[in-house]
């Protein structure tokens, strides 16, 4: 299935990052901008790109 952005990812990602996550993999149209300080993103299309990307 496809990977959509969601509202507010900036606000996400940064709360994210203060729980202790240190990536998320988003929608290529998630971010308008770099992530926040203490996360990395990682972009994937879809379920299936994720599946590949988490176990090579």
């Amino acid at each position: 299935g496809e990977i959509r952005a969601v509202g507010q990812m900036d606000r996400r990602l940064a709360e994210a990052a203060r729980m202790g996550f240190r990536r998320a993999y988003v929608s290529p149209k998630a971010l308008g901008s770099r992530p926040p300080a203490g996360i990395s993103t990682v972009e994937t299309e879809d379920v299936r790109g994720l599946i590949q990307q988490l176990f090579p």
